[in-house]
């Protein structure tokens, strides 16, 4: 039976038939209470979308399914357990002679009501339909105006977040068993990281999970939705998560610009690579202007111009509803996206300007993933980002402990000639050290734009959601100054290694400031009154661990020693294919164990010049003289780590 169905599959059969999947059922999932997500939101969009099939007179375009059984229970077990489902029907259940007369539960944000399971399976069902529909090729694509939403579901022991059952990880699951589909791409834009789903498909290679959200650095609903989670074991670089982060203060929203951006750049390049043999997307439009609770400002046009690439990469798509709360602007985004699934034609605006928070937010994921999808290093696509960026490089330094302008999340640093050169050619296809640049790159803070007049740069503010940290900014080799620098500026940084056994270090503090449990300053010293406090090794030592201690923890944070040890021992490991030696560049690491995160870059770029510059040493084959205080570090951190 499975070889026929696999057979019937492959048939090339002509369908220009979109389908319309809905149900009035999904209006007994409802609350006892106000809630954001309730009956009206498919009431209003089936109603829209009626509506508009009536007045065009196209409904030969369109196939409706409109009723549902349940879905049998092994479908969900492609991702549930029975103790989750167990719980789902139960909970209205008589359970010996205690009999069950409350008529609602609320599990947190969301909602159950008696008939809510058999609703929820009623919905996987008709989702599962619109697989067979599509890999059967009786239609080319479909649009599922489903409820209750499923993205948050799947790794809780309880419904949350308004989901029960998560209907587009059934539906993948259901579409490689049952169609024996190779790869699948979930492509996610609600304004809320698809928790559930990522938690799903996170070690599976086969599953690209595509995550466009708002993050603000974790503190928008779930807190998932980190750029840095690329994928688990055997599937690195198969999950990809854009996460806006707004100051709601000084920054507009991300909106449509952002939006195509952020496709052009980054989603559609990888998707292209990729080669899915089937697409769904988690349609949620609480990413649209105008909905309570995503503030975000994509538009109906947004959403077609994503559902138009993905439809050109691959024509099997399936959109299945998810969030979307402003009734008037779901439906007409949901209407917004069924138009194109048909094809109906439509323009977009020719000129884009992103946001700077979604030029940041792009490029973070960019960094982030390009070591594997080879398409984001393309001539091509460089060129599309420096229209944005103007004369902009992918990162950049960040900044000593000395007085920047800053402006929250960015720092605008004015530099020397020779280290904005540095900045200015780091992506330069022409520049000779493009691909030592490429290696480079990752260990340096984020550039967001810099301004060749001033000569400053605008970039990351790395202590941005550290501010209750500790910080420790390390001065990196054995000899700090140019080698063709004058015999007394050369005698000068003599002066100020022999005083702190940088010589047998090769490094000294350049600046530290150390934070108590309320992040209130104990230590603050700046340039010589730093190396003269930290004058030998042990005294090195004992800060380097107050550092990691920081806030007063009772013990080192381990987890941020091992992530800096990881970064140097990379940095390190670059550095001995590098033809270029670095003079007077920094190690930058932040640790706050109030907000339990932690920061390490490499910064300042000054001196930046070839190997056989030396004059002192012109035949070396690497940069002994950072890679030697890069090891030395190491070897300190691991002993904290030890203790």
């Amino acid at each position: 039976m499975q070889q026929i169905q696999e057979e019937f599959a492959k048939l090339k059969i002509d369908t220009s038939i979109t389908g319309f999947i809905h149900c009035q059922e999904f209006d007994k999932h409802f609350s006892n209470n106000e809630h954001h997500e309730n009956p009206q939101r498919t009431q209003s969009i089936d109603q829209t979308i009626q509506d508009y099939l009536q007045s065009k007179n196209i409904k030969k375009q369109v196939e409706q399914l409109s009723q549902f059984k349940q879905c049998d229970i092994n479908h969900l077990k492609l991702v549930y357990d029975q103790k989750y489902i167990d719980f789902v029907e139960g909970l209205f259940k008589d359970v010996g002679d205690k009999k069950i007369t409350k008529d609602f539960v609320h599990l947190g944000d969301t909602y159950l009501c008696k008939t809510s399971a058999i609703t929820a399976r009623k919905c996987v069902q008709a989702v599962l339909e619109g697989v067979d529909k599509i890999l059967t090729q009786e239609w080319k694509n479909a649009f599922c105006s489903v409820r209750p939403p499923g993205h948050h579901s799947g790794h809780k022991s309880q419904p949350n977040g308004f989901c029960i059952f998560n209907n587009v990880a059934i539906a993948a699951k259901y579409a490689r068993q049952k169609y024996n589909v190779n790869k699948i791409v979930i492509f996610d834009w609600d304004v809320h990281h698809c928790d559930g789903t990522e938690a799903i498909f996170y070690e599976d290679p086969n599953t690209l999970v595509i995550s466009i959200h708002r993050y603000d650095n974790k503190t928008f609903y779930p807190g998932s939705g980190d750029p840095n989670k690329i994928g688990g074991k055997n599937a690195e670089f198969k999950n990809i998560n854009v996460g806006w982060n707004v100051n709601w203060k000084t920054d507009d929203a991300p909106g449509y610009d952002d939006y195509v951006y952020a496709f052009d750049r980054l989603l559609g390049p990888i998707i292209k690579q990729f080669g899915p043999d089937f697409i769904i997307i988690s349609a949620g439009y609480d990413s649209a202007m105008g909905d309570p609770l995503g503030c975000i400002k994509n538009t109906r046009e947004g959403y077609q111009y994503m559902t138009e690439q993905l439809s050109q990469i691959c024509p099997k798509v399936l959109a299945v509803l998810e969030g979307g709360y402003n009734l008037d602007v779901t439906a007409d985004c949901a209407l917004a996206t069924f138009q194109q699934l048909m094809g109906v034609p439509q323009e977009f605006p020719v000129n884009i300007q992103p946001l700077k928070c979604g030029l940041s937010a792009v490029t973070t994921t960019v960094d982030k993933q390009k070591e594997f999808w080879t398409c984001l290093s393309s001539k091509e696509l460089i060129e599309y980002q420096r229209k944005y960026f103007g004369q902009a490089a992918d990162l950049i330094s960040g900044g000593h402990l000395s007085a920047f302008e800053i402006k929250d999340n960015l720092i605008i640093k004015t530099t020397k000639k020779a280290e904005f050169k540095f900045y200015s050619t780091l992506t330069d296809l022409s520049n000779p050290y493009y691909e030592e640049n490429q290696r480079l790159i990752k260990f340096l803070p984020k550039l967001i734009s810099f301004d060749d007049k001033t000569c400053s740069i605008t970039m990351e503010n790395l202590t941005y959601g550290l501010e209750n940290g500790s910080i420790l900014d390390l001065k990196i080799g054995y000899k700090t100054y140019h080698p063709n620098c004058s015999a007394e500026k050369r005698k000068k940084e003599m002066k100020k290694a022999a005083q702190c056994d940088q010589n047998q270090m090769g490094l000294r503090v350049g600046g530290i400031k150390i934070r108590d449990q309320n992040g209130e300053l104990t230590i603050n010293k700046h340039g010589s009154e730093a190396y003269h406090l930290i004058r030998n090794e042990k005294l090195m030592n004992d800060y380097i661990e107050q550092v990691f201690r920081s806030n007063l923890a009772e013990q080192p944070n381990r987890e941020a020693l091992q992530g800096c040890i990881k970064f140097i021992q990379e940095l390190v490991e670059v550095l001995q294919t590098i033809k270029r030696m670095f003079r007077s560049t920094s190690i930058l690491i932040i640790v706050d164990n109030i907000s339990k995160k932690y920061q390490i870059k490499w910064i300042d770029f000054n001196y930046v010049m070839k190997l056989s510059d030396d004059d002192e040493n012109p035949k070396e084959q690497m940069d002994n003289n950072i890679i030697g205080g890069l090891k030395y570090l190491i070897s300190m951190l691991k002993q904290i780590e030890q203790k």
